[in-house]
């Protein structure tokens, strides 16, 4: 089960172990999971609809579903919350379950994967892409996983012109996702059931050249495509 943890402990160890081996030994439990156990941890706690942490809580769950299902990465756990120093989810990259390259081999190997989301309506700007650069070299530096490591991040919103350089400029490999947010399709649905919603849906992608380097022989946008 993919659950909310403890996010001092999940840094720590970050820090100690490489990723991969973390997620293999740990099983942690929690009241929500996903998009439609969250819905049922709201009714039940009858917290408001209308705050920030909702929006933001439900925006991680829906990035969350869309890695799992179009990206194939797997593992995801959110460590959103209190403390979460800038991380939202983590997760495991498994390359030869996306897709064969042209020349029929797979990729292979493994990246830890950092996940920033970000439920908002502005345009993300440079800011955002150097916050998720602190955090990556924060966590990977020193560990085995510091060159086997990606971040992402996601807005439903496109990049400014200076996000969008930043982005390209970065050394460290980084992607941006463009995944829209959940919203009630009709006025008067219960907003407790998740097929009351439209589909949270990968809209966009821009990738840097140190991301290019470690999906080699990966094409994202086929890959999109084929979904």
């Amino acid at each position: 089960m993919i659950c909310l943890l403890n996010s001092r402990n999940c840094l720590s160890i970050y820090a100690r172990y490489s990723l991969s081996k973390w997620f293999s030994s740990r099983t942690v439990t929690s009241s929500h999971f996903d998009e439609q156990s969250y819905l049922k941890h709201i009714k039940f706690t009858n917290k408001s609809l209308k705050s920030s942490v909702f929006r933001g809580t439900l925006y991680e769950y829906t990035v969350k579903n869309v890695l799992e299902n179009c990206l194939s990465i797997s593992n995801l756990v959110r460590v959103g919350g209190v403390g979460d120093q800038g991380i939202d989810l983590l997760g495991i990259w498994k390359l030869n379950r996306i897709c064969k390259s042209n020349e029929g081999k797979s990729p292979g190997g493994l990246l830890s994967v950092v996940i920033q989301c970000k439920c908002t309506s502005s345009k993300m700007s440079g800011k955002y892409f150097r916050d998720l650069t602190g955090v990556l070299n924060n966590l990977s530096r020193g560990t085995r996983d510091e060159r086997r490591s990606i971040g992402i991040l996601s807005a439903p919103t496109i990049l400014t012109p200076q996000g969008h350089k930043q982005l390209l400029s970065t050394r460290l490999p980084l992607i941006y996702l463009q995944i829209c947010d959940r919203k009630i399709t009709k006025s008067g649905l219960s907003p407790f059931l998740l097929e009351n919603y439209a589909e949270g849906e990968l809209i966009g992608m821009v990738t840097n050249s140190a991301a290019d380097d470690l999906l080699q022989g990966l094409n994202i946008k086929e890959i999109l495509l084929s979904q």
